[in-house]
């Protein structure tokens, strides 16, 4: 990265937009968590497990799993896996989030969303051992979830859209450094092509 690259890094992360970014990433994560605890908590309070009730009809319905796996109930019992799993996501995503200082409101909502899933999980694993998944879609296969589930697949999804097509993704940034430095590195040689050519005596 050219010095100048890196003096525009140091003077974004100075300015305080970036802590705008950090309160709605934490807004969306926090929204996140307390709507899924409280799903979760109606859930097991006024359905019964493995009864089916309409919820719209052709589309979802509610059905009460209580599920110590994943989805279709593959890795049933790998508890720590789950635990440290979603611990090194939130881990990471926070990370990120604090280091790099160019950000878009686009990119904060769709990795709170990932946090809020992944921290919505990992407190029913901490708690009981097991996730409770009420939602059943009825127009496609597919295994019962829950609004976790829901918050890390549409984050990881935008998320995925933002790093491919934003021009201020990281993978965005790394390309247009790299262009710099070939850009700059074609002038320099350039420039002692240029130097050469006099010292022969054949520029003027």
């Amino acid at each position: 990265m050219s010095a100048r690259n890196s003096e525009q890094r140091e003077m974004d992360m100075s300015k305080p937009g970036r802590y705008k970014y950090f309160a709605l990433f934490l807004l969306v994560a926090t929204v996140g968590i307390i709507f899924d605890r409280i799903t979760k908590v109606l859930a097991a309070s006024q359905l019964v497990s493995g009864q089916s009730y309409d919820f719209i009809p052709g589309v979802m319905n509610f059905v009460l799993v209580y599920n110590t796996g994943a989805a279709w109930g593959m890795f049933s019992g790998a508890f720590w896996f789950f635990i440290i799993m979603a611990l090194v996501i939130s881990l990471a995503v926070i990370i990120y989030v604090l280091r790099y200082p160019r950000h878009t409101w686009f990119e904060m909502v769709s990795l709170g969303l990932i946090v809020a899933g992944a921290l919505g999980n990992l407190y029913d694993r901490l708690a009981y051992r097991e996730v409770t998944d009420f939602l059943h879609p009825l127009f496609i296969e597919f295994p019962v979830f829950n609004i976790a589930d829901s918050c890390i697949t549409v984050g990881v999804i935008c998320f995925g859209l933002f790093l491919v097509f934003s021009p201020q993704s990281p993978l965005a940034q790394k390309t247009s450094d790299s262009d710099d430095a070939s850009a700059h590195s074609e002038g320099k040689q350039d420039s002692e092509d240029a130097g050469h050519l006099t010292d022969d005596g054949t520029g003027r």
